[in-house]
C-alpha cells in the first residue's frame, strides 16, 4: 500500500492535508464521523491523521477527497505537493491522461466554463454512436 509518506520531503504535505481536511469539514458544518462514513475510510483512520498520527495511503487520501467533493492535490495544497500526488497516482495507475490524439481537445474542454460544456455535450454525445 502507497502512503503520503512522512519524510522530510513531504511532511508538510502530510500535515497539509490533514489541516485542508479539518478545514473543510469544518466549512460542511459535518464532523470526523460524517467524513468516515461519507468516504468509507475507518473512523481511526481519520481521527488519527487529524491528530497527526498516521499518514493516510492514496486510496483513503482519494477516497477523503472525493468525499469533501475536492482533490488531493487540493487538499496537499504545498509547494511541489501536486507533483508529488500526480507522480504516486501515475505510479498505481489511478491518473488518467488522454490520449496524445485528442489532448489538445480535452484541454480545451477543461477550460470551458459548465454551461458553454453542456451546450457542447448536448452537441457531442449523439456523434459517439456515429463512425465517420
Amino acid at each position: 500500500m502507497t502512503y503520503l509518506s512522512l519524510n522530510a520531503d513531504n511532511v508538510g504535505m502530510q500535515s497539509e492535508f490533514w489541516n485542508n481536511v479539518r478545514k473543510q469539514i469544518k466549512v460542511k458544518k459535518d464532523g470526523q464521523k460524517w467524513l468516515s462514513e461519507a468516504s468509507k475510510v475507518g473512523r481511526t483512520v481519520i481521527n488519527s491523521g487529524i491528530a497527526r498520527l498516521s499518514s493516510p495511503s492514496v486510496d483513503n487520501a482519494y477516497k477523503v477527497a472525493k468525499a469533501l467533493e475536492t482533490t488531493v492535490e487540493e487538499l496537499v495544497d504545498c509547494e511541489a505537493g501536486e507533483e508529488y500526488v500526480r507522480k504516486i497516482f501515475a505510479d498505481k495507475g489511478l491518473l488518467w491522461e488522454p490520449p496524445p490524439r485528442i489532448a489538445d481537445i480535452v484541454g480545451v474542454l477543461d477550460s470551458l466554463d459548465n454551461a458553454t460544456l453542456d451546450f457542447i455535450r448536448k452537441m457531442v454525445v449523439p456523434l459517439g454512436g456515429k463512425r465517420v
